[in-house]
């Protein structure tokens, strides 16, 4: 049996914790675990306690079963993941690198509830990368600001609206869900090329979180496409980038 699964136990042993962990606190933990990450990542959790968790290989059917009450999280990195599940009943850290696609198959319907410090830039070898920064980022009721992505890669990347838009408060990022008047279409932007779009920021928060000030980031999913004269390689990212409210 091949081993794509590798496990890791912690104890977190810095924390005083109560009979039982509550979302919140194992969102703490895991945000803690990752603070000193040096590469980009996306770390999504699985809405609920999982009374019974079983994470599987799509390719290759290969399983663990969790047969506690746990908080689960995956973290995605550009060529591979790693799944943090917190014990509910102690608070307990068990890791599971993932190589490959050894990854849930509906991770879209996860909540993402961080991104990696430097998640406005992607490197995709040592002399490619891809940025995405609004100029400026200060925001006001009368300044006009621009979505800048910058393809420097030798390949063409694809996004999608619509994108993820999140509100910085009580020491964490909060979904704010979108309505269908800011959806659109998906964008392709070719290797070398640079794409600029006005965005008018301050009316959006006006109309999805009340105007009120203070720290906000949008979160876009991209794909890029590597195409060589036999194949064609296509890999995923995700970029945000922040903005004040002032």
């Amino acid at each position: 049996m091949k081993k794509i699964l590798l496990l890791l136990v912690a104890s977190i042993a810095f924390i005083t914790l109560p009979a039982q962990v509550t979302q919140k606190q194992a969102d703490e933990i895991v945000v803690e675990r990752l603070s000193s990450e040096t590469q980009p990542y996306t770390v999504y959790a699985k809405e609920g306690v999982q009374m019974e968790m079983i994470i599987t290989s799509a390719a290759t059917g290969e399983t663990i079963l969790l047969d506690y009450a746990c908080w689960v999280y995956f973290v995605k990195y550009t060529d591979d993941g790693r799944y943090l599940i917190i014990n509910e009943s102690n608070g307990n850290l068990l890791e599971v690198n993932a190589k490959g696609d050894a990854q849930p198959a509906n991770l879209e319907e996860w909540r993402l509830i961080a991104l990696g410090e430097e998640c406005s830039t992607i490197g995709i070898n040592e002399n490619e990368y891809v940025t995405m920064q609004f100029v400026p980022e200060k925001v006001s009721i009368n300044s006009s600001n621009i979505l800048r992505i910058e393809n420097r890669t030798e390949g063409v990347i694809n996004y999608f609206n619509p994108f993820f838009l999140e509100y910085f408060n009580n020491n964490r990022w909060e979904r704010i869900y979108l309505s269908g008047n800011w959806t659109g279409l998906g964008y392709a932007l070719v290797a070398g090329e640079t794409t600029e779009e006005q965005m008018n920021l301050y009316s959006l928060i006006e109309v999805l979180n009340d105007g009120k000030k203070g720290t906000y980031r949008i979160i876009y999913e991209f794909t890029i496409s590597h195409h060589f004269p036999s194949h064609t390689i296509v890999s995923e990212f995700t970029l945000c980038t922040g903005f004040e409210i002032e």
